[in-house]
């Protein structure tokens, strides 16, 4: 509850990614009422992430290196979920083709931000991220 207090009162416009490393970790334990709150933060977080995306139309030049940092910020947290991804899949997985059905436990709440992601950057953006990825760090086996 104090993390979930503590993140609520931090300044999100000077300090976008202040509980990041916090949020991987809590996305990760074993208690099912403390990974579904570090979905909803990473869900808070991901709409002022996003907005340049989203809206491009509001972009001016002032916020150009803003969005730069907006940009920086996703693709390290795509970069974790990723390899959060890979650390806790499991080949019974395969047989489910929803998200919402697959049994309860990190690996789902970590698909729940990454849908949340998708959805919000759009295909385009999460191709690229990929791509970037794939270029700048080593695959995680």
């Amino acid at each position: 509850m104090a993390v979930s207090a503590i993140y609520f009162l931090h300044d999100r416009e000077s300090e976008p990614d202040f509980l990041f490393p916090w949020l991987f970790y809590l996305v990760q334990h074993d208690n099912g009422n403390i990974r579904q709150s570090a979905v909803r933060m990473f869900r808070n977080e991901l709409g002022p992430l996003t907005v340049h995306i989203r809206c491009p139309e509001y972009n001016n030049s002032s916020n150009k290196i803003l969005n730069k940092k907006r940009d920086e910020i996703l693709f390290y947290m795509y970069d974790e979920l990723d390899f959060l991804l890979c650390k806790f899949y499991k080949p019974i997985y395969k047989k489910y083709k929803y998200v919402s059905s697959l049994p309860t436990g990190p690996y789902k709440s970590i698909q729940l931000v990454i849908g949340k992601l998708g959805f919000d950057c759009g295909d385009d953006y999460l191709k690229k991220l990929k791509e970037k990825l794939l270029l700048f760090t080593p695959l995680h086996f």
